[in-house]
């Protein structure tokens, strides 16, 4: 039986919406916003901040919810950039994207004469706040990106450079928040960077289910019509559903919850369906599968092959393969990847390409033993759903 429409407003279902703009959508993180509002905002003690927390905690709506707020404010003369380090891996380019922003009308002229060629990006900056006197406020998203494809050998370069800008400037003209959700990457940084950052170390706990259900709550205000399930009571299971569904590693994502609802919702607009438990699920199947083929893709064609090898190598579909207690030894994987591949990389490369693959959580690696020999072996964790994904990608 037809229902009609279910989704009102389909903007609100994407994760990527600026909640800022319909602020019911935001829950309040109060001991968050009072850390930012002290030691950022508050122009008589101004700080750089430094933010980690898992992904789909918040970190940059929060952030950005702040900034929007300041923005509206009487304040002093400002400038802000928001730079996701997707965009800008090392430390040169992001320098450059800042310098490309704050080059605009008269300036551009001093721009190009002066700094372009010599790249001199740093310089620009600082003579761009003195001249105009104005402060520089620098959000700078995953800046983990900028620790994993530098060329440096200090790996918190592109980190170091970004909070020490206003060095030699008055206090607070330039500032900078950089955000992250790679656990471990406080530890990575050298001494000297750490030192900048003492007290101003944000960490943004997790959601807890109930958190979440409240997050899908609201959106549903704002995104669906009264049609888009049966009950109230069915409503609250099915949300409690995408909540649980939304876990990964046992950390609640409200960004995975929401993807999962509006997932569900195009599927149950498309049967003229109410959604349903049964509708979640397959939602957040494809969800699942989505995530793994843009993972896959971001690490190039080499990993593609390596896991159509695997694949075939768990299922038993090859000859003549020796396999081990948990999984599939590195020799054989080689092996088998060299056969298929047309330009094979080097072992150095895979083993490069497979401990990608591990942080992912797409493979596991074991070791056992031969006598005293030590082997290494792998095995995916989600077969299934890395071959639907290996199809996606073709």
């Amino acid at each position: 039986m037809g229902r009609g429409k279910i989704i009102k407003n389909k903007d609100v279902l994407n994760p990527n919406f600026p909640a800022w703009f319909v602020r019911d959508l935001i829950v309040p993180r109060r001991k968050e916003i009072k850390f930012l509002r002290e030691n950022f905002f508050d122009t008589k003690h101004p700080q750089n901040v430094y933010i980690f927390g898992a992904p789909g905690t918040g970190k940059t709506t929060i952030v950005c919810l702040l900034i929007d707020e300041y923005v509206r404010s009487p304040a002093e003369n400002k400038k802000i950039i928001y730079i996701n380090c997707k965009e800008a891996t090392t430390k040169n380019r992001l320098l450059e994207k800042i310098a490309f922003q704050l080059a605009t009308g008269e300036y551009y002229k001093l721009f190009k004469e002066r700094y372009l060629r010599s790249k001199n990006w740093v310089g620009f900056i600082q003579h761009f706040v003195e001249e105009t006197g104005c402060t520089l406020l620098l959000v700078v998203d995953e800046i983990e990106k900028t620790f994993f494809s530098s060329k440096e050998k200090r790996k918190d370069i592109a980190l170091y450079t970004i909070i020490s800008l206003g060095e030699y400037l008055p206090k607070g003209k330039i500032r900078s928040i950089t955000i992250t959700n790679r656990a471990g990457l406080w530890e990575m940084c050298e001494d000297e960077t750490r030192s900048r950052l003492t007290g101003t170390h944000l960490t943004f706990d997790v959601y807890t289910l109930d958190d979440i259900y409240k997050i899908l709550l609201k959106r549903v205000k704002h995104s669906l019509t009264e049609k888009a399930f049966r009950s109230e009571r069915e409503m609250e299971d099915v949300l409690l559903k995408i909540a649980k569904c939304s876990q990964e590693n046992y950390v609640a994502s409200a960004r995975e919850a929401i993807n999962i609802l509006g997932r569900a919702a195009l599927i149950a607009e498309e049967k003229k369906s109410p959604i349903t438990a049964e509708i979640v699920e397959k939602a957040s199947k494809f969800i699942r599968i989505e995530g793994m083929a843009r993972d896959i893709k971001s690490m190039g064609s080499d990993a593609v092959t390596l896991l159509e090898t695997m694949v075939e190598l768990q299922r038993g579909k090859a000859k003549n393969l020796t396999y081990w207690t948990g999984g599939i030894s590195f020799s054989e994987l080689m092996k088998r990847y060299q056969e298929r591949a047309l330009n094979p990389k080097t072992e150095r490369a895979v083993r490069f390409i497979i401990e990608k693959m591990i942080q992912s959580g797409i493979l596991s690696q074991h070791i056992t033993y031969r006598g005293r020999m030590r082997i290494y072996v792998y095995r995916l964790n989600e077969e299934e759903i890395v071959a639907k994904a290996l199809k996606m990608l073709k």
